[in-house]
């Protein structure tokens, strides 16, 4: 069963999946199997899961920054930043499952435009918030060392998913991808980091 829990305790039931056990059958449903079936359901109920987490970044961010007494212009600008990386990094962490979605009709932005379509959309974006870092790091008043590194791991943030554009079927270089997306996230993250001391 797929529940939503409250701050509260109070779980609410999302979707409900039975273990079936029909009767002459030779094999036994498992928990393991109905999941794969909720698992469905869910992706294709909530098309717009890329959205979420990437709301929850921005989120978390401002709540940092007002819990502290301070929201500033950089803050807005690293909150903006790690909506657009997260949105843009969860259409390439679907290609990965690009077979199943396409199987169970889930309508992933992989599946809608293409994976090849998928990775220029990523890299374009990259690349866009690359060179607006770059230009307008001093108006918000990121130091130019900070300006320069974010646009850079920008850049090599669209690097690093560059190979999914021919071979994005292949799974073990979209585990690689992942993990260097993950990596530059985070880099992305100390730099921000690192301006604030």
């Amino acid at each position: 069963e797929a529940k939503l829990v409250t701050r509260g305790g109070m779980a609410l039931s999302v979707e409900t999946e039975f273990v079936e056990n029909e009767r002459g059958c030779k094999k036994q449903d498992c928990e393991l199997r109905a999941f794969y079936r909720l698992a469905k359901r869910l992706k294709k109920r909530f098309i717009i899961k890329q959205l979420v987490p990437a709301i929850g970044g921005i989120i978390s961010s401002l709540v940092g920054g007002t819990t502290i007494g301070f929201i500033s212009g950089k803050l807005i600008f690293a909150s903006l930043m790690f909506f657009v990386l997260i949105f843009v990094g969860a259409p390439i962490l679907d290609i990965k499952d690009f077979r199943g979605d396409k199987k169970y009709e889930c309508k992933t932005f992989a599946i809608v435009f293409g994976p090849t379509i998928t990775v220029k959309m990523s890299m374009l974006t990259l690349i866009s918030l690359g060179l607006i870092t770059l230009i307008i790091h001093p108006l918000i008043g990121f130091s130019y060392v900070t300006g320069v590194l974010v646009s850079v791991l920008c850049f090599a943030f669209a690097l690093a998913i560059s190979p999914l554009l021919k071979f994005w079927q292949d799974p073990l270089l979209c585990e690689k991808t992942i993990k260097r997306m993950i990596l530059l996230h985070l880099l992305i993250q100390i730099s921000f980091l690192i301006e604030s001391i």
